[in-house]
């Protein structure tokens, strides 16, 4: 068993409705960032764990526990005052230093890709606070061209970007979708890039057109223009 995916968040009723969506959509950005950077290269060998996830309640339990999931459980005390004292992305060292706690006391009794996952929470700090990764990447030879579906998430904000490369030039960029954060938007948003009459179209599984961008090659100069965007919907992070 492989252990791939590692989560921490405010159990229901341990706070405020408003400060709990807050906080897990903060905490799964973390978490997204090591599950992607950490746990999917290391492929940490289990008996019976793919999970751990690091609970906040009101009245932890003293001791971890696994589930009939293969989930490993830990709790730690969440205070909802103590979260509110850190401002802007400094909220992300809340989940930081419970993380750190959390994965170290489990260390104690079970092994755990710990130092990976301490590197990975530092790394995470150093690069600012953001979760960003090249989604999808489509090649169209006809035109020599690379697109690139870039995503972003940090304590903000959710960015999807269309990036148009040749070579190692960008030759156009847009943004897509930008939206609260939430880690695995994209995989809702997104379906496809495609190149059809000279057009390239992003492709959303819940929308049909997200983008969609006109390639025009005058004397060997290729230029982009926008002819369609989707526009927001009434509520950012779902689309109807």
């Amino acid at each position: 068993m492989i252990l791939r995916d590692i989560r921490i968040f405010p159990e229901v009723g341990s706070c405020s409705e408003d400060i709990r969506i807050e906080c897990s959509r903060s905490a799964d950005m973390i978490s997204s960032y090591l599950n992607r950077v950490i746990l999917k290269k290391v492929r940490f060998k289990t008996e019976n764990m793919r999970r751990i996830c690091i609970v906040g309640n009101k009245n932890p339990k003293s001791q971890f526990y696994s589930n009939s999931s293969d989930v490993l459980v830990h709790e730690f005390q969440f205070n909802e005052s103590e979260y509110l004292s850190y401002e802007g992305q400094r909220k992300n060292d809340f989940f930081i230093k419970y993380f750190e706690q959390g994965l170290l006391e489990i260390s104690k009794q079970i092994d755990i890709p710990l130092l990976e996952l301490q590197e990975g929470l530092k790394s995470f700090k150093e690069e600012g606070y953001k979760n960003e990764w090249t989604y999808q990447t489509r090649q169209f030879k006809t035109l020599g061209i690379k697109c690139k579906l870039n995503c972003v998430v940090t304590f903000e904000k959710f960015v999807l970007t269309l990036q148009i490369v040749k070579g190692k030039e960008i030759l156009f960029e847009r943004e897509v979708i930008e939206s609260l954060p939430a880690e695995g938007l994209f995989q809702y948003y997104l379906k496809d890039v495609l190149l059809e009459d000279n057009a390239i179209t992003v492709l959303g599984k819940l929308r049909d057109t997200l983008l969609k961008i006109e390639v025009k090659t005058v004397e060997d100069k290729m230029t982009f223009e926008t002819v369609y965007v989707a526009p927001p919907a009434e509520e950012p992070w779902t689309w109807e």
